[in-house]
């Protein structure tokens, strides 16, 4: 097609640089992309910062079938030996597999740690107009941080302040955070928050 046409022009992919991925790319473009000189790190980032959400009975949440497709090429870019610790932004969390396999690839715990901190676990609901906290994402965010201080990531505050002015923006009211507090199940020296490593 015309990706085809454009390398056989000249054009290389190596010399561009992905701000962000709206769409996943197909697991062939992907490889067509690292087959010419497209960087592996550049391809873990754009996976990993691509939207897998999509509406559903009015819910915009985290689909599984967009997760699947792209945990397919996380793993496409890491055995091209992408570097993990360029990864800036977990658009959907990771699952405990794919997590082992960036810190069986290197990942720095405190990296990984402050990327599952700085990732909203938020769900839209278009009935209502209104952004709401996702309860089980909290509970896999939960899940995700004691992996992380398992593996040797520094315990420290989460900091959710962020998320509470973007809902509060979105929904034009103040919200509370004590039943949100309530909700993480951490024991003290097991909270984080957003680390500048």
């Amino acid at each position: 097609g015309l990706i085809k046409m454009a390398l056989e022009k000249g054009a290389k992919f190596s010399d561009i640089k992905v701000r962000g991925a709206p769409k996943l790319i197909s697991f062939d473009a992907a490889k067509l992309m690292l087959e010419n000189s497209f960087d592996s790190s550049e391809l873990l980032n754009m996976a990993f910062s691509v939207d897998c959400k999509r509406y559903s009975d009015g819910i915009y949440g985290v689909d599984s079938e967009l997760v699947a497709k792209r945990d397919e090429l996380v793993q496409l870019a890491l055995e091209e030996k992408a570097d993990p610790n360029q990864i800036k932004y977990f658009n959907a969390l990771p699952s405990i597999e794919l997590s082992r396999l960036l810190f069986q690839r290197g990942m720095n715990p405190d990296v990984y740690l402050n990327l599952v901190g700085q990732t909203a676990c938020i769900r839209s609901d278009s009935a209502t107009e209104k952004v709401y906290l996702d309860n089980e994402l909290i509970k896999q965010r939960d899940g995700l941080v004691k992996f992380a201080i398992e593996n040797g990531a520094k315990s420290r505050e989460i900091d959710d302040t962020l998320m509470f002015a973007i809902m509060a923006l979105v929904n034009k009211m103040e919200l509370g955070t004590e039943n949100y507090r309530d909700n993480l199940n951490l024991p003290d020296e097991s909270k984080i928050g957003r680390a500048h490593v």
